[in-house]
């Protein structure tokens, strides 16, 4: 996941991506994973960053505010 998105947890990601950007990420893990015992979700969040910020709960460090449209993957 590196450079595709911000790293959250162990394997959570908050992700900007364009349609293209997606596409190429999305076949890149389907080539990396082992389909009978990986799963990845891809949960688009939309365009508004402050509505989906503020929806979501973190304790500990803060997220960084920046990114225009949220993917958390």
């Amino acid at each position: 996941m590196k450079g595709y998105g911000e790293p959250w947890q162990k394997s959570v990601f908050f992700c900007h991506l364009g349609l293209l950007k997606r596409k190429k990420l999305e076949i890149r893990l389907l080539d990396l994973i082992h389909n009978w015992q990986d799963q990845v979700l891809i949960i688009d969040l939309g365009a508004d960053q402050k509505k989906v910020r503020k929806q979501i709960s973190v304790f500990g460090r803060a997220l960084r505010p920046s990114l225009p449209r949220i993917i958390v993957i």
